[in-house]
């Protein structure tokens, strides 16, 4: 994909290396949560944890299997999510690499 060469467009490269984690994570985060299999020793950490990864992890606390429609729309919610997550880190991550002086 050449709008995906790190070379040419490193923003948009290492925007996906940021959000790829961070949408795995969130999801991670909400099953773990809505299976209630957060640890409870964390308490005001555990919240700090989950309040970060919130876009993603309510999406999966929140989901009713009860239809497949709702297994296609949770399936287009986190697609979006994931793009957007992607849209929103690449100007950060750009910046912030361009402030710590690494060229690409």
């Amino acid at each position: 994909m050449p709008w995906l060469e790190r070379e040419k467009f490193p923003g948009f490269y290492w925007g996906l290396r940021v959000a790829i984690p961070y949408n795995i994570l969130g999801i991670m985060m909400g099953i773990i949560v809505r299976f209630d299999m957060f640890p409870k020793a964390l308490d005001d950490a555990g919240s700090v944890i989950t309040f970060i990864f919130i876009p993603i992890a309510i999406q999966i606390m929140d989901f009713a299997y009860n239809s497949y429609w709702s297994i296609v729309q949770i399936s287009f919610q986190l697609i979006a999510t994931f793009i957007l997550s992607w849209a929103i880190f690449s100007p950060i991550v750009s910046l912030v690499r361009t402030t710590l002086g690494y060229k690409d």
